[in-house]
């Protein structure tokens, strides 16, 4: 799928639509794919995609959460949680991969998550708004909150949104250098984040609904994408310390056995097996020295 859509150097990416955030997740794709094989398309492919976001994608231009990317360039005020997952998240893979010591560069993507989650975090359902337009005045999306702490929030909660903000804040902790001062801002986002999801989730099921936060009567249909994204993300988090077993193992591993059970997909396999293998203990070698065999002499 991904060389189809590249020439033959790389340097043209069929079908890529300028002005449309979705279409930076692409680039996940190339990075792995040039780190297990060091083919030169796919890294002129991926520093192609790595140029256009940072030197030209358009940006929030307003005061408020300045310079985060919005998520359509046609709609230009509109920012939300999805773009974390579909360009941050690329963004970190690159400088991870080309340019790890560019603190700029982490700060620029720290700053992404942190300007986005402080205007769309409601602390009372300890989860976050979907999406959040900074000039909501001019703004002709339907149903937007108009004054108050959440001006410019559409009144949504979707499950979806929110495992892939939790997806991409955990990737990003996972592989930001240690000295980078923004790793402290970015742990206790994966802490509320956590403590905010398993809040919703629900008990019979094991399972997130499509709208997090809803009314009593209202259709409340589960989202099998988004529990297992958010039930991968649990599962790394806990890998890497970044939540504590004590406090999240119980409920990410029963969390996984009921994917199982329903049939889980390999991305929420493969991260169950690489946390059990993180907790299993490495077997001790003995001290003891090696026995030698000897001949016994004849008399």
């Amino acid at each position: 799928m991904v060389d189809a859509r590249l020439n033959e150097d790389g340097s043209v990416i069929q079908d890529f639509v300028k002005g449309q955030l979705e279409q930076m997740a692409f680039g996940n794709l190339l990075n792995e794919l040039y780190k297990h094989t060091k083919d030169e398309r796919y890294k002129k492919a991926t520093n192609w995609m790595h140029h256009y976001l940072v030197m030209s994608y358009p940006r929030n231009k307003k005061t408020t959460a300045q310079n985060t990317f919005i998520y359509d360039e046609k709609k230009a005020n509109q920012m939300k949680l999805d773009g974390l997952y579909w360009a941050v998240s690329y963004f970190a893979g690159w400088v991870s991969t080309f340019d790890e010591r560019n603190t700029q560069a982490w700060s620029d993507i720290a700053d992404q998550f942190m300007l986005l989650n402080t205007q769309t975090y409601n602390s009372v359902t300890g989860v976050n708004y979907t999406l959040w337009s900074s000039d909501v005045e001019n703004d002709e999306t339907e149903g937007m909150i108009q004054d108050g702490v959440f001006k410019g929030c559409l009144p949504e909660y979707s499950a979806l949104s929110m495992a892939r903000m939790f997806s991409a804040v955990v990737h990003v902790l996972a592989i930001i250098p240690k000295e980078q001062p923004d790793k402290t801002t970015l742990s206790l986002l994966v802490k509320q984040i956590a403590e905010g999801l398993q809040h919703w989730q629900q008990p019979d099921s094991k399972m997130w609904v499509k709208n997090l936060v809803y009314a009593e009567g209202d259709a409340a249909d589960t989202d099998a994408e988004a529990t297992e994204l958010i039930s991968s993300a649990y599962l790394k988090a806990l890998r890497f310390d970044f939540l504590k077993d004590s406090d999240y193992k119980a409920f990410a591993v029963a969390t996984y056995e009921a994917a199982k059970n329903r049939g889980c997909g390999q991305l929420l396999q493969a991260e169950y097996m690489a946390y059990t293998k993180a907790r299993t203990p490495a077997k001790r070698p003995t001290n003891r020295p090696p026995v030698r065999k000897t001949t016994p002499v004849k008399r």
